[in-house]
């Protein structure tokens, strides 16, 4: 899945305003949906209006695997975007192989350990994983430390923005210059 947006759109009847992963929410964009086969040879394309969020693609997309291409044998790998609940459930109860990148929470509540370089194998610099077993089901754990590092900044900077603001906003009331 990716998207385009368009300089203009008077004339695309599925430019419409969505997610967009150019950063560019002011332009209406169109969503496009690229299947291939196991040589990375395109099957066929689909294109969806602007505002279609990824993972509501994904049904129809198994359906055209099975229709089109009469392929039986599927394997689907998806990113947090394209998972949801719903989908989870359909790819279990239609008995697919699957591999889903899931979020840090989502994975917590599964893994029952903090990964960290102790507890996770080094596979290179900064980059460690683990393999685990629960209920049946096959869990890669992968950390990058250096990744984790950036984000631990990010979010220190971010609550140092907000506990200024709070104090800003602290003052003004103080002031009488917001009525609180």
């Amino acid at each position: 899945m990716t998207s385009t947006y368009f300089e203009s759109s008077k004339l695309c009847v599925l430019a419409s305003f969505g997610y967009s992963r150019d950063k560019r929410s002011d332009k209406k964009q169109i969503v496009i949906g690229l299947v291939i086969d196991k040589y990375g040879f395109p099957l066929w394309i689909e294109i969806f209006p602007g505002n279609t969020s990824d993972k509501s693609t994904l049904k129809v997309e198994i359906d055209n695997l099975k229709e089109k291409a009469k392929i039986e044998d599927i394997i689907l790998i998806g990113d947090r975007g394209l998972m949801s609940k719903g989908n989870i459930t359909h790819i279990v109860e239609a008995n697919y192989k699957y591999i889903i990148g899931m979020r840090n929470i989502e994975c917590k509540k599964v893994v029952r350990f903090q990964p960290s370089e102790k507890t996770i194998e080094k596979i290179e610099e900064n980059k460690y994983i683990r393999e685990i077993t629960e209920k049946g089901e096959k869990y890669v754990v992968y950390l990058n430390t250096e990744r984790r590092k950036k984000e631990q900044e990010t979010r220190e900077r971010n609550l140092g923005r907000l506990e200024e603001r709070l104090i800003n906003l602290k003052e003004m009331i103080r002031k009488r210059e917001i009525v609180s």
